[in-house]
């Protein structure tokens, strides 16, 4: 009897014992709960600064380098080449991919950057006139500089886009200016002689009745290196380099390209590019072969391209022969 009395003790003190350690992890439990909640809460809190922060300088960032990535001024772009050929000093001014963009009143800006320079010749390179844009803008532009300079001229892809291809040729005429089509010119520049080729773009086939290819126009225009001149080709797009290296042409100037669009200068030459592509291998700048130069012009178009220009301003080409 005593033994049960003991048992039943003992079951009592045990039970209790049971509820107070259960009581102890429960409290324990609600403890560590709200120290978890506690702390989510301050690194949730810290976590709302810390994004605020960098937004924060993500904007200042931006606002630092926007003026500059989205600038949209011309620049003058200078290259100096050296040829045995040459006795004398020849400037060249190379305009391409105007696209009849607006470059102040009456063209001003553009106008005033080219007497500036002072050329010998201006070099016109294809996407002078555009598919979308009134004319008016480049006929501004080609009647303040025909009378002054020599000026040549080659087709971009562009104007046979337009579907006014005849009417543009007409404009360019009128002002004198040789349209350049698989033929050539041979002008003297301070007692040297000099051979300025040219063709059109390959889109004369596609929206023209002419059978001329770009091929025969290449073949008809080398001609002119067998006279052991200076020898200039003149090309709207950079990317059919390795048929224009099949001639002897000592220099061949290109555009086409914008110069890829987007830039990141030192990393990234060029974004994308018609008819290269992304990474463009030809988006602008100079490139030297083994008996040849070309140099790609960025072009001077603005509000004609839908995507903005970043890192990427237009340029007026100015190329120094000594």
């Amino acid at each position: 009897m005593k033994e049960i009395q003991e048992n039943k003790v003992q079951g009592k003190q045990t039970e209790h014992i049971g509820k107070t350690e259960h009581i102890e992890q429960t409290e324990q439990m609600q403890e560590k709960v709200k120290v978890e909640k506690q702390d989510k809460q301050n690194q949730n809190s810290l976590g709302k600064k810390q994004r605020k922060i960098l937004a924060l300088l993500l904007a200042c960032i931006l606002g630092i380098i926007a003026p500059f990535a989205f600038n949209t001024k011309m620049k003058i772009q200078h290259y100096s080449l050296e040829s045995e050929k040459l006795t004398a000093p020849v400037r060249i001014v190379l305009i391409t991919d105007l696209h009849s963009c607006s470059y102040g009143e009456g063209q001003r800006e553009l106008i005033d950057a080219i007497h500036a320079q002072k050329p010998d010749i201006i070099l016109l390179g294809g996407d002078i006139c555009d598919d979308k844009l009134p004319h008016r803008n480049t006929e501004l532009v080609l009647r303040a500089i025909a009378d002054k300079y020599p000026c040549y001229y080659v087709t971009g892809n562009h104007e046979y886009w337009s579907r006014e291809i005849e009417k543009i040729l007409k404009i360019f005429q009128s002002y004198n200016v040789p349209v350049l089509e698989g033929s050539f010119d041979t002008i003297d520049v301070r007692g040297q002689k000099l051979n300025i080729c040219g063709i059109s773009d390959p889109d004369i086939l596609k929206y023209t009745d002419k059978n001329y290819s770009i091929t025969e126009q290449l073949k008809d225009a080398a001609v002119a290196s067998e006279n052991g001149n200076y020898t200039i080709l003149l090309a709207h797009r950079p990317e059919l380099i390795d048929s224009y290296l099949n001639y002897d042409f000592d220099l061949i100037l290109a555009g086409h390209a914008h110069g890829g669009q987007w830039r990141l200068p030192g990393i990234i030459n060029g974004l994308f590019a018609p008819n290269q592509g992304f990474f463009p291998r030809y988006a602008g700048g100079k490139y030297r072969f083994e008996d040849s130069c070309m140099i790609v012009s960025r072009g001077l178009a603005r509000e004609s391209t839908r995507i903005p220009r970043i890192f990427n301003r237009p340029e007026l080409v100015v190329i120094d022969l000594s």
